[in-house]
Order: C-alpha cells, then sequence, then structure tokens
C-alpha cells in the first residue's frame, strides 16, 4: 500500500508541482523541478531526517538555537541538533 501512494505522489510532483503555489513561501524561497525527466531529484526530510528536534533546550544544549516569532503571540525558542555527518553527506 506505501508504494502505491510514493508512485501517486511522485505523480502528482511531476504533473502538478509548478501549479501549486503556498501564500506562506516567498517567491524568491521556490525551487523548480528540473523539466527534463533524465534529470535526477533527490528530496530530503528536514525533521526527523537531517535534522531533530530537542524537547528541552534547558535540559539538552542543541547544536542550533532558533527564534521562532508567531503572529500574535511570543517568541518561541527551538532547538535543533544536526545529524551525524549530514554536511559531508550533503
Amino acid at each position: 500500500m506505501h508504494y502505491e501512494h510514493t508512485i501517486q505522489a511522485l505523480s502528482f510532483i511531476r504533473t502538478q508541482m509548478e501549479k501549486v503555489r503556498f501564500s506562506y513561501i516567498e517567491p524568491d524561497k521556490f525551487v523548480n523541478l528540473p523539466p527534463s525527466e533524465h534529470k535526477k531529484v533527490l528530496i530530503l526530510d528536514m525533521d526527523e531526517t537531517l535534522i531533530h528536534c530537542v524537547d528541552d533546550i534547558e535540559v539538552q544544549e542543541p547544536d542550533v538555537i532558533l527564534e521562532i516569532d508567531f503572529p500574535g503571540e511570543e517568541t518561541v525558542c527551538a532547538g535543533i541538533n544536526i545529524r551525524p555527518h549530514l554536511m559531508e553527506c550533503l
């Protein structure tokens, strides 16, 4: 069953992704997929694949602390750990 979902997702990306625009992403941040079917594209999920969120930054020291501003709310500090050997892999 998971195989069918993957095929459906890849088909959607190939045929529809250029039509999708997300209002919360700035236009200069878009990455267009290559139009040629002969080019390979590697898409990696960031959360829990490339990075790992730290549950409590006061107990565990993260590699990076990000300040996240939520509109109308207070700023939250999020701890991020970079997976071992990520930079060498990239």
